[in-house]
């Protein structure tokens, strides 16, 4: 009996570990391993040691290889009505310094910002840098389309009814553009901003419609818009209404160059059913003048009603109307 209560105790002596044990001797087996007091030491060093000994290191950004006056940022190709110097403009209009480096993690998102603020460039820009060193902007550039006429002269706005720099215009080349008439608000704000009056909003979308081009340049031709091909003059607003106006309450003429006048009806954007199509439109004034040669004759001017759905009429400006049958 005594040998068999020796056995029992030798056995009770010999018992698995707890899982306690287990796990304090797994975690130290983890923590004293060589890999990990390895990766521990490194983690020491670089936040005690690094942050003192970078203060040491030279200053990368300010490397030749890694500055670029301003002045040398490249952008993409603008067309021909946007200013040579807009990169200049935007350094004397901004915050920009003469001098930037491309290791700055900072410049593309500030020269993005910078260039966002000019009123020629729309929506957002891209900025790409590369070494050497080398920054080129990327973005959409605002499109004039007419020109509004006050008291003192014009302002040209985009297909938006923003307003644009209007020194970046010389005189000849407002006449490009169609004449937006009988407005006598003025803008709300600065450059780069809408006008605020919706009739000129609106008067924009129709002018963009006209500023489409009508026939493609040959070597002898240049190429033509809407607006040149059949020679209208100016955008009139026929429409009195001053308060809570909506673009379907707004009605357009169009004046040609030898006083006719076109009733247009609403802008393009506003189709059937309140409205026929703009195109059709555009068809009947084709139709018009291969019966007729010219909205301009010796009886006239005239006042040439196209916004019908079936017919278009003509009359005098001082006389009774007369039917053209299509």
């Amino acid at each position: 009996m005594a040998k068999k209560a020796k056995k029992k105790k030798a056995k009770k002596k010999e018992a698995p570990p707890s899982r306690l044990e287990l796990l304090r001797n797994g975690l130290a087996s983890r923590v004293f391993s060589p890999v990990f007091l390895f990766l521990a030491g490194i983690m020491l060093l670089s936040t005690s040691v690094v942050p003192y000994a970078s203060r040491f290191l030279p200053d990368l950004e300010q490397r030749p290889e890694y500055l670029l006056p301003t002045t040398n940022i490249e952008m993409n190709e603008p067309p021909h009505w946007v200013p040579r110097d807009l990169v200049e403009q935007v350094i004397e209009h901004t915050n920009l310094p003469s001098e930037v480096s491309v290791l700055d993690a900072d410049v593309t998102r500030e020269i993005a910002e910078a260039f966002a603020l000019h009123p020629w460039v729309k929506g957002d820009v891209v900025v790409k840098k590369s070494v050497p060193a080398r920054i080129v902007v990327e973005m959409t550039y605002r499109r004039p389309v007419a020109m509004v006429e006050v008291k003192h002269g014009v302002l040209p706005i985009d297909e938006d009814g923003i307003l644009l720099p209007a020194n970046d215009f010389a005189v000849a080349d407002t006449k490009f553009y169609p004449l937006i008439q009988d407005i006598t608000s003025t803008p709300q704000g600065s450059t780069g901003t809408q006008w605020g009056d919706i009739r000129v909003e609106t008067a924009a979308k129709l002018a963009t419609y006209m500023m489409q081009e009508a026939a493609k340049a040959t070597e002898t031709e240049p190429s033509l818009t809407y607006w040149q091909q059949f020679g209208f003059e100016a955008i009139r607003i026929g429409t009195r209404k001053t308060r809570n106006i909506k673009p379907e309450d707004i009605h357009f003429e169009l004046a040609t160059q030898g006083g006719s006048l076109i009733v247009w009806g609403r802008s393009p954007e506003v189709g059937p059913p309140l409205e026929l199509d703009a195109d059709k439109k555009l068809g009947k004034l084709a139709d018009y003048l291969n019966r007729f040669g010219s909205f301009d004759d010796v009886h006239g001017p005239y006042r040439i009603n196209i916004s019908h759905w079936l017919q278009t009429t003509r009359k005098r400006l001082s006389a009774a109307p007369i039917r053209v049958l299509r």
